[in-house]
């Protein structure tokens, strides 16, 4: 299927209804029915458009709107500029929808184009954001864009822009959004950190915000400092939710597709996975807190692939070490929000924003700092291929050094032994000597003696020697003969 010759159709289709001639289908491709089915899905979210916007209709009675405020933005990954004001060559052949002025262009990017307005009505500044390919955008783009729409109109808070109106104009579906004439958020920071404090109260804003929408069932999914807008009053503004997701919502995500921005991104939305909730909103915000007191983000490489690598597997540098001047606690809040597994960061983006506000009324926080042995086991769990190569390597060298203490220590104990044995035989020797010397000398006090037989003579030297086994001398106690044999001859002596 060419997508150029399915939009050729969508526009055809389009011209014809505007003239009051609509076409099925199957009459603007009778011959091929995939192109049929294809074309016929283009329409069903064209449809859906105009539906959302009879829905809404004008939202002109909003309640406690400051008409200063304004700017939404154009989908982030896809705009080459967003400054406020009007660029060059700003003021745009289209024509504005009824009721509003185009005063510039703000931005635009692959998908969308975004203008700086005025709602004449109540003359208030706005910002048109607007499918750049009109009634050519593809299910993709149009599907993104009620997305934003949807999720906007649900969410009232001031820290989340509002949304005015939705509409179609000349088959050109368009969102009246609220203005921020701030800038945006990573545009403020430009790589240079936050003081602790301002960062802690600005993250602590926005996870209110996001508690909200959480509440209302909607996950962003994208947050990241250039969705964050500042508003005339300086406040920050949560922007661009075409990539949000309704919890309720089922399919909205295939298994295997990356949403999101790399840097920012928490690691199940690096993975692909199908599941991504709250958790990944509270990651995120985590990511900004760090690039609010870093001025980088936690990881950032020279390609996505390495970047998205780096998010699932390594940890972010402490911030502590970028910026030696943090208090511990709002480092500790922050790596919480960034641990790997979504279990144990914050439960909710209301008790991120809690803790934060704990740490700026000077109170003791409820996050604790992950141990070293608590990190490396993390780590192992995330690299069980090197862990586990590691672990061998240092069997080896434990093994060998091991091995050498036994042989040591088997030396020392063959060493010890024979000292000892050497030791008895000397003591054993020396007792020997002393009981051939007193046998001597029984028998030269009773010389008659020696003519008793061997077990009398040995009895009556025993009685007269009651401290001596006269026996076991007899038998050579030191491993030597019996010395009684020589007795005569000693005698003679």
């Amino acid at each position: 299927m060419s997508t150029s010759s399915l939009s050729t159709l969508l526009f055809r289709w389009q011209e014809a209804r505007i003239q009051g001639k609509p076409l099925t289908p199957a009459s603007l491709c009778p011959h091929d029915s995939s192109m049929a089915q294809h074309l016929q899905e283009g329409i069903d979210w064209l449809m859906k458009i105009d539906r959302l916007a009879a829905e809404l209709g004008p939202i002109t009675t909003l309640p406690k709107l400051d008409p200063t405020l304004g700017h939404a933005r154009c989908d982030s990954d896809e705009l080459q500029t967003l400054t406020p004001g009007v660029s060059a060559g700003a003021i745009s052949t289209i024509s504005a929808p009824p009721g509003y002025e185009i005063l510039g262009e703000l931005g635009r990017g692959g998908m969308g184009i975004v203008y700086q307005a005025r709602q004449m009505q109540l003359n208030r500044p706005c910002a048109l954001k607007m499918i750049l390919s009109g009634s050519l955008a593809g299910t993709e783009e149009l599907r993104r864009f009620e997305t934003e729409a949807k999720a906007i109109a649900r969410l009232q808070h001031p820290h989340i822009v509002s949304i005015y109106e939705v509409g179609d104009h000349q088959g050109r579906p368009f969102l009246a959004l609220e203005y921020c004439p701030g800038g945006n958020l990573d545009r403020k920071l430009n790589g240079t950190p936050l003081e602790a404090t301002e960062a802690g109260r600005l993250v602590e804003l926005l996870a209110r915000a996001v508690g909200v929408a959480h509440s209302a069932q909607v996950v962003h999914r994208d947050l990241k400092p250039a969705n964050i807008l500042i508003g005339a009053d300086g406040q920050p503004r949560i922007a661009d939710f075409g990539l949000a997701k309704e919890l309720d919502e089922v399919g909205m995500t295939q298994t295997g597709a990356v949403v999101g921005t790399p840097s920012f991104m928490a690691p199940e939305q690096a993975e692909g996975r199908k599941e991504i909730g709250p958790l990944a909103d509270v990651y995120a915000l985590g990511a900004i807190l760090y690039d609010c007191l870093t001025g980088r983000p936690p990881f950032k490489a020279a390609t996505t692939l390495e970047t998205l690598r780096q998010v699932v597997v390594e940890e972010p540098v402490p911030p502590r070490r970028l910026n030696p001047a943090l208090p511990a606690d709002i480092e500790t809040i922050c790596l919480k929000c960034l641990l790997k597994e979504p279990a144990k960061r914050y439960a909710k983006a209301l008790d991120l924003a809690d803790d934060l506000g704990r740490f700026l009324r000077g109170e003791p926080i409820t996050a604790r700092p992950v141990s070293a042995i608590e990190r490396a086991w993390r780590w192992c769990r995330r690299n069980k291929a090197v862990a586990s190569l590691l672990l061998v390597v240092v069997l080896l060298l434990f093994g060998g050094a091991g091995t050498a203490t036994v042989l040591a220590l088997a030396a020392n104990r063959s060493a010890r032994d024979a000292r000892n044995a050497l030791a008895e035989k000397q003591e054993a020797m020396a007792r020997e000597r002393d009981v051939t010397v007193r046998f001597i000398k029984f028998l030269k006090k009773n010389p008659r003696m020696i003519q008793l037989p061997r077990q009398e003579l040995l009895a009556r030297f025993q009685d007269d020697n009651p401290d001596i086994d006269a026996d076991r001398w007899a038998k050579g106690e030191a491993g030597s003969s019996s010395l009684t044999s020589a007795a005569p001859q000693m005698i003679g002596d």
